[in-house]
């Protein structure tokens, strides 16, 4: 069973937790947490995973939710170590801002790093393949619906600050 971090309108976390299944039942004034991190290789690619079967088969960023007693940055790298094998240090992680869903934040994370895909370690639950793909191939996704909805308005944000 995963518990979720609450937090409060400004962001702040409080002394509640969630089961992860009923995110969607918080009340007002209250909100579930979830980092995206998006990783650049010096050829302008960005690093995109397509989903297990178990999570639709959908592309998207890495990233994951928000644990009770963690943060964003911790949450960050153990999601990429999970999902993709790769470690991160704080240091490498640029904090791009937040987006607000009704029930949710989404901290975005921006990392320049030169990964062979051969190096990674993937979680096959949740991870069936990576790539890195051009800006152009993201939009692509995103015009042909096989891009994570939830992923294209941090893509924005992210865009707009580099």
């Amino acid at each position: 069973m995963e518990y979720l971090q609450i937090f409060d309108n400004k962001k702040r976390p409080i002394n509640e937790k969630i089961e992860r299944r009923f995110k969607r039942s918080l009340k007002n004034g209250k909100r579930y947490m979830v980092t995206l991190i998006f990783i650049k290789n010096s050829k302008d690619e960005f690093l995109v995973q397509l989903t297990s079967k178990q999570k639709k088969n959908v592309y998207a960023i890495t990233g994951g939710h928000v644990t009770y007693g963690d943060d964003s940055i911790k949450t960050a790298i153990k999601e990429t170590k999970e999902e993709v094998g790769i470690n991160l240090s704080k240091e490498e992680l640029n904090y791009v801002g937040t987006t607000i869903e009704e029930k949710c934040f989404c901290d975005i994370y921006y990392v320049n790093k030169d990964i062979p895909i051969d190096n990674m370690n993937l979680q096959y639950d949740e991870v069936e393949s990576v790539y890195w793909l051009t800006l152009k191939q993201i939009k692509n996704l995103i015009d042909n619906h096989k891009f994570r909805e939830y992923n294209i308005q941090p893509l924005k944000k992210l865009l707009e600050s580099i």
